[in-house]
């Protein structure tokens, strides 16, 4: 996860010719296409990724500690599909009583077999 941070941080802070150089295939002026957004959050504002494609790992992005210089954490919740209904159990039953509902619609598609 901090080489994926690093990169990002590398693309952020060059300019638009190192850009081009580093990444000639990719059209820049078409640079929202490159956004994603997590599945859900919970009530900690704690992220979930899943990225189609990962072969079942979903991965938690905690909220950054004071100590941490502003990086956030990331944690691998599952290794692979097998794991993913475990996973929904836990994030329906772990926590707060009172669950975001894109918490809760994210955990029954985990338990329903998300992924492919």
């Amino acid at each position: 996860a901090l080489i994926l941070w690093a990169c990002c941080e590398h693309l952020v802070e060059a300019d638009e010719a190192e850009r081009v150089d580093a990444f000639p295939n990719v059209d820049w002026e078409d640079a929202d296409a490159f956004r994603m957004t997590p599945r859900c959050h919970d009530a900690r504002n704690n992220a979930y990724w899943y990225f189609d494609g990962s072969d079942g790992v979903l991965y938690r992005e905690g909220t950054p500690a004071p100590s941490s210089a502003g990086r956030p954490t990331f944690e691998a919740l599952s290794r692979g599909y097998e794991e993913l209904a475990e996973v929904g159990k836990k994030l329906m039953t772990e926590g707060r009583k009172h669950k975001k509902p894109e918490l809760l619609e994210f955990a029954q598609w985990l338990l329903a077999g998300g992924g492919p």
